[in-house]
């Protein structure tokens, strides 16, 4: 057991050092954890004392700190926070088996401290001990929510699927850290971020879905950086909203101009004054929109992102006047960012008085097309909704 305690024990002290040192203001790109930097100055800083053993931590001065932290361990003997300075101490000086020991007491004696449950974090950590590893960092978590988006915490997590499932497992009791984890993710990059999404989609698949609002924290920031499949798969993953075939919420069910803009797989409407827009409840939970084009000119109406690659699909949608009849006046089309444009075609009416037509995508270029309804200038309000669209033999 020594053996292995002097094998993976400097790695937990250094990760420990990281807090204790930085709360003391040691040198940040000497630890490599900016990030942590900040967080626990009152905890660590309970009296002149300790506030010696941190800079002598921060100077890296291994014989320095532990002769302090010794001394100050005698002014507080039950004092978690002092053992495990003391055992950062000891690291430094090459002691990992007497650091152990003394994170072993610090363990024993308060689960609050930040800088003993990283050590503890890391050491299950380099065992490979899942479950322990996920509940040192939900114990920290619990106690300080704002380091959820520190990556040096949670990398293992992230790109490590073992981990990553037991920290799922944590999850599963909706401790308030997880907000902010979530949320975190908009500033990974690269593997590490297709790790995390990869993670919140295991997530949702427990059953634990953070909501639309809250993914679209996610969603939204993927979306700008072009990560189309990734963004519509969280999004429909986490998110409630009605899926009608390749089109999310086609009764219009969530409609909210006022999150149009953060919520990326959503019903966009343009505010305009040239666009008059009303909502007319349906028993069935959704929406019918009214929309008159006051304007001299057709306008794009109503649009949602469509993650659609080649091949036909076929659309259906509502739009009548204010008699009850089907009116031609709302156009459908699939636009891309780079001025790609598909046309409706066979448009019919439908025995339902829906209207029914079909796009065919050739072009498998564009990375996301969006799904416009363009609505022809009118001297009457148009009812629009009921919208779904599916590829051509896959259903309706």
């Amino acid at each position: 057991m020594l053996n292995k305690t002097v094998t993976w024990g400097l790695g937990a002290i250094a990760a420990a050092y990281a807090v204790v040192a930085l709360a003391a203001g040691a040198d940040r790109g000497a630890v490599n954890t900016s990030a942590l930097a900040g967080v626990l100055p009152s905890a660590l800083a309970p009296n002149a004392r300790m506030a010696q053993v941190r800079d002598a931590l921060a100077r890296r001065d291994g014989p320095a700190a532990v002769k302090l932290a010794r001394a100050s361990i005698l002014d507080a003997p039950l004092d978690a926070r002092r053992l495990s300075a003391y055992g950062v101490a000891l690291g430094l000086t090459g002691n990992s088996a007497k650091g152990y020991d003394a994170f072993l007491l610090a363990g024993q004696m308060g689960w609050r401290d930040p800088a003993t449950q990283i050590f503890w974090m890391q050491a299950a950590l380099d065992l490979g001990d899942a479950p322990v590893a996920a509940m040192r960092l939900d114990g920290l978590l619990r106690t300080r929510p704002q380091m959820a988006d520190q990556a040096e915490l949670t990398g293992a997590f992230d790109t490590n699927a073992n981990f990553g499932d037991a920290l799922i497992a944590r999850m599963q009791a909706k401790p308030e850290w997880i907000s902010a984890y979530v949320g975190s993710t908009r500033l990974l990059e690269g593997d590490r971020l297709n790790s995390r999404v990869a993670l919140l989609e295991r997530m949702a698949g427990t059953g634990l879905k953070v909501g639309c609002e809250q993914i679209a924290q996610v969603v939204d920031p993927l979306t700008r950086r072009g990560m189309f499949d990734a963004a519509f798969g969280l999004w429909r993953s986490h998110c409630d909203d009605r899926p009608a075939g390749l089109i999310m919420d086609g009764e219009f069910a969530a409609y909210n101009p006022a999150y149009e803009e953060t919520l990326p797989f959503r019903w966009r409407v343009p505010a305009s004054g040239d666009l008059n827009v009303s909502e007319e409840p349906q028993k069935s939970g959704g929406k019918l929109l009214e929309m008159r084009n006051v304007s001299p000119t057709p306008m794009v109406a109503a649009s949602q992102l469509a993650m659609i690659g080649g091949g036909q699909y076929r659309l259906t949608w509502l739009a009548r006047d204010t008699t009850g009849r089907a009116s031609v006046s709302m156009v459908p089309r699939l636009w891309c960012a780079d001025a790609k444009q598909v046309d409706a075609q066979d448009r019919t009416l439908l025995p339902d008085g829906r209207w029914q037509a079909v796009f065919k995508v050739s072009d498998q270029s564009c990375s996301a097309w969006s799904l416009q309804f363009t609505l022809q200038p009118t001297s009457y309000p148009v009812t629009f909704g009921s919208v779904t669209m599916a590829r051509d033999g896959v259903g309706r």
